[in-house]
């Protein structure tokens, strides 16, 4: 029987302890160091959206996981949230396998907003290998300067002409 709700304002989630404290370090610090929710039934959890809280238990239970364009960035901050390490890894393998000249200075931004330095490297990598086309992209106009001087004064950009660089630089 479960022993615990997770909660989400109205959306209640029943679950296991013992399963969420062998899958999480997150709930087994939780659950066993004395904080209050070890002898509460419902802990809310007020960060994660039912649905992703949803997704992130079914994983637990079962181990699989449906990661896509809708869902990967909101999972990826929950389950470093949970400190569930193989959703954050997937995550990350999913936005790199992704990144295109469309997006990615934002999948750039949002690395460094939530320290996966392995995406991060990854999207700055591919910016510097693709500049030509990522130059006359909408978000890389809405760069700010000192993210346009790191892209731009690397020795890794990749540019046709020394002008691509300059012109930029305007």
């Amino acid at each position: 029987f479960a022993d615990v709700k997770l909660q989400y304002r109205r959306k209640r989630y029943e679950a296991h302890r013992a399963v969420l404290s062998a899958s999480s370090p997150y709930f087994q610090a939780m659950f066993t160091t004395g904080l209050l929710e070890v002898q509460k039934d419902t802990i809310e959890l007020h960060a994660i959206p039912p649905q992703i809280l949803n997704t992130l238990i079914d994983f637990i239970y079962t181990g699989e996981i449906n990661i896509n364009q809708d869902n990967v960035q909101e999972l990826m901050i929950a389950a470093d949230m949970l400190e569930l390490n193989e959703v954050v890894v997937g995550c990350t393998e999913f936005l790199k396998y992704e990144l295109h000249a469309t997006n990615a200075i934002g999948i750039f931004r949002f690395a460094e907003g939530h320290n996966c330095e392995e995406l991060a490297n990854s999207a700055v990598e591919f910016i510097q290998l693709h500049f030509p086309q990522i130059c006359n992209e909408e978000e890389f106009f809405e760069l700010p300067k000192d993210l346009l001087t790191k892209f731009l004064s690397s020795e890794h950009l990749r540019v046709d002409t020394e002008f691509q660089v300059f012109s930029k630089q305007q």
